[in-house]
């Protein structure tokens, strides 16, 4: 709860300056990255094991 209460707790307002206020106006002109160029990035595994699927060699065999 005390963390809670000093991330909630009221701040004084911060004087933003003009190089401030430019790199902000720069970001929001700046193109959005297309979806097809971007890099893919690898599925997070979600830690459930999964068996593969039994080839058709695995099939023939017989567990004792």
């Amino acid at each position: 709860m005390a963390w809670v209460g000093w991330v909630g707790r009221e701040r004084p307002e911060r004087e933003r300056s003009e190089a401030d206020l430019q790199r902000l106006a720069e970001a929001i002109r700046r193109p959005v990255p297309d979806e097809r160029r971007r890099p893919r990035q690898r599925e997070r595994s979600t830690g459930v094991a999964q068996r593969r699927e039994p080839s058709r060699r695995d099939q023939t065999r017989r567990s004792a």
